[in-house]
């Protein structure tokens, strides 16, 4: 009898029982393999398989159900811009002694000196090896040949000689060794562009697949937008608000993503570092009586995802404006989050600036905008 009616509970308030030991909390089921979350193809008539929830190249594990032209698709339109910036704060991270645990790749470009371009390579004890991006011709004769050059290694500058002595050429190499040098006021440039809110969008449908009871034809505009759409209004909107609720369900540093539905509405709010918030308007269309919500974490340091139902935090909507003396100061106090965070985690020394802030979109949205004719 009791065994029945822990049944029923749970069926009628899904948060009441923990799996994890955390009281008021459910771990969520994502997903169904009855239609993409984002274009709601009919998954059983096209290709199809997992896609992540937080992105692999934020160290994203959990997936839901996707077909492979949105799965694909998104990687091209957005999540590879997002990448590469998201790949310089882990750079950062890495070089003030937290290394995220999913894979950092190298900085390509990081910054110049003498004139020539270097990237910065993590290595796994936390410090940065600068090496030259490419080979750069530095100096030609009036016909034309190299007379200097500098090179990524001596076995570059070796496969050059080879390359064009099979053409006959007559060539030779004198080894100077390259100067040391400090990496010193390297600047992390961020764009808060297009493709930063389409990637927090899609991470906002991809949870709502977790809500319980929610009618996911309520999210049918969101959806649209997503897959190239143009909204009649902004539906995402970089988010300036302290939201104390979530920030007490997470460690420093973690992305985060909320969703919930009431009868009016169904929103989301997600944080990449804890830091860069995004407001996500779902939908206004009116639903079921029944609410319900989702938060997930993952902590970029330790590796930990994880996902729970709870109570809806009844969360307010982003705010219409700011009042500043300056355009660049709300996005100034989005870095001060970050660096505070990272001191909160046990930053051992800050020596890298945060700098070239760039607020409009990137030359990749740009570039789509044209395609697009818009």
């Amino acid at each position: 009898m009791l065994r029945k009616f822990g049944k029923l509970l749970m069926g009628l308030f899904p948060w009441v029982r923990s799996r994890n030991g955390r009281p008021g909390s459910v771990v969520p089921v994502f997903g169904t393999n009855e239609e993409c979350p984002y274009c709601t193809v009919a998954l059983r008539d096209v290709d199809f398989g997992g896609d992540h929830i937080f992105p692999e190249f934020m160290g994203g594990s959990k997936k839901v159900p996707a077909c492979d032209v949105c799965n694909h698709g998104f990687g091209g339109a957005f999540e590879g811009v997002v990448a590469r910036q998201f790949q310089m704060l882990d750079v950062f991270l890495a070089a003030n002694g937290l290394r995220p645990k999913h894979p950092i790749r190298t900085w390509s470009r990081a910054y110049t000196y003498d004139g020539l371009p270097y990237d910065l390579v993590p290595l796994e004890d936390g410090r940065l090896r600068p090496e030259l991006s490419h080979t750069v011709i530095e100096e030609r004769d009036a016909d034309g040949v190299v007379r200097k050059a500098t090179f990524k290694s001596r076995r570059e500058a070796k496969g050059f000689e080879r390359k064009l002595s099979a053409k006959g050429w007559k060539v030779v190499i004198e080894y100077e060794p390259g100067v040391p040098h400090e990496v010193a006021d390297l600047g992390v440039g961020l764009t808060f562009g297009s493709e930063m809110q389409e990637l927090a969008l899609k991470i906002c449908l991809s949870a709502c697949t977790g809500l319980v009871g929610l009618e996911h034809e309520r999210l049918s505009a969101a959806r649209r937008v997503l897959c190239g759409e143009p909204p009649e209004e902004p539906i995402v909107f970089l988010d300036f608000s302290e939201r104390a609720e979530i920030d007490a369900r997470r460690k420093p540093l973690s992305h985060v993503v909320y969703v919930e539905q009431t009868p009016q509405r169904v929103y989301g709010v997600v944080q990449f570092y804890g830091s860069f918030q995004y407001y996500c308007y779902l939908s206004d269309a009116p639903g079921a009586a029944r609410s319900s919500a989702l938060i997930g974490c993952l902590d970029v340091l330790t590796g930990d995802e994880r996902f729970e139902l709870l109570r809806p935090l009844d969360l307010s909507g982003a705010p219409s404006g700011l009042e500043c003396s300056r355009p660049e100061e709300p996005y100034v106090e989005l870095l001060s989050r970050f660096e505070e965070q990272a001191k909160q985690r046990g930053a051992s020394h800050l020596d890298l600036s945060l700098t070239n802030l760039t607020f409009g979109a990137t030359e990749e949205s740009k570039g789509r905008q044209e395609d697009d004719g818009s």
